[in-house]
């Protein structure tokens, strides 16, 4: 099997918010508010939303934001998402989202790939370590 990525269309947005919700442990937002957010997103060129289909099927989804970091020069890439069906995982689904996402940073010569995952997810900071990331600190949230 074939991986294909490809810039989500309109038509994909649905199946994006299903794997947010699904795969990604978001199954409480409201499903028209997160495509809302979708459609600004792609309406908007500091971000891109990649996803990913298996035999025409969409089975994962990037999205990225390019943007300014204080601590370097140059541009960077914050991947905001990465999500893959369950079934479709350990497939190279996962690192064809990934290499998309450095493609789009090689394409504005970003500095850097960075990236925020829950400390629960323990298989996906593995996936990102054996892809050359490094782990540099903890992500903090406040709810306003």
């Amino acid at each position: 099997m074939r991986v294909e990525v490809a810039p989500a269309q309109p038509q994909d947005r649905r199946a994006v918010a299903h794997l947010v919700r699904a795969e990604l442990g978001y199954a409480s937002l409201d499903e028209e508010r997160l495509l809302g957010r979708i459609a600004r997103m792609d309406a908007d060129s500091a971000y891109s939303v990649h996803v990913a289909k298996l035999d025409g099927r969409i089975v994962g989804f990037v999205a990225c934001q390019r943007g300014i970091a204080l601590e370097r020069d140059g541009d960077t890439l914050r991947i905001l998402a990465l999500a893959v069906d369950r079934a479709s995982q350990c497939k190279g689904v996962g690192s064809a989202l990934l290499a998309e996402a450095e493609k789009r940073a090689a394409s504005f010569s970003a500095s850097a790939v960075v990236l925020s995952s829950g400390a629960q997810r323990t298989a996906a900071h593995e996936f990102y370590q054996k892809r050359g990331y490094e782990k540099r600190g903890f992500s903090f949230t406040k709810r306003l």
